[in-house]
């Protein structure tokens, strides 16, 4: 299985691209393959007709029409998701079409709900991603994941949990693979969501 992690804060060296590195670590050590895409460095516009366009996403649409499916990290901006994950998802297209997406939140703080709520109730229409039920929000986000042993039992818990959600993505991407070998192929008219 190859899965894409898609690590869309606007920082550099931001929690949610160490968070990233983690869980494709995870999901490396299982025996998938994972690749980290850093939207930071992607800067992609936001200038909606420039989006179209644009080939600046072409790179990450290619890998993510190649995988297996894929793994949305985002900090809590303002109680939203990462502008840059909203923006990344006018230029992909259908290329997670049918491919399972685990959602991963990221806060400083005791926050990171509210962006996985606005990314279930956006977002996949005209993409066609499938969000697996599972997903994961690191809270006190400067706390977990460091090098060495967990250093106390939110960060043991997470790292279990971590676990666990990346076990689910990679049945549902081995599940999801034999659906989509049968799907039809969809009609032009009926390429964008209802």
């Amino acid at each position: 299985m190859q899965i894409s992690v898609i690590s869309s804060s606007q920082r550099s060296d931001s929690q949610s691209l160490r968070v990233s590195r983690y869980i494709a670590e995870r999901i490396e050590s299982v025996g998938s393959q994972a690749e980290v895409h850093d939207l930071h460095a992607l800067a992609l516009t936001t200038d909606i007709e420039q989006a179209w366009d644009s080939h600046a996403a072409q790179p990450v649409v290619d890998r993510l029409q190649a995988c297996d499916g894929a793994v949305f990290v985002t900090p809590e901006w303002a109680g939203m998701p990462s502008p840059a994950l909203l923006n990344l998802l006018l230029h992909i297209g259908e290329s997670l079409a049918h491919k399972p997406v685990l959602l991963v939140g990221v806060s400083a703080g005791r926050g990171g709900a509210y962006p996985i709520a606005a990314l279930r109730s956006i977002g996949y229409k005209n993409t066609k991603y499938v969000m697996i039920p599972e997903h994961l929000i690191f809270r006190s986000v400067n706390d977990l994941l460091h090098e060495g042993e967990p250093s106390g039992k939110e960060d043991l818990f997470m790292r279990r949990r971590t676990d666990h959600a990346v076990a689910e993505l990679l049945i549902y991407a081995k599940g999801l693979a034999s659906i989509r070998a049968e799907l039809p192929e969809t009609p032009r008219e009926f390429r964008f969501g209802m």
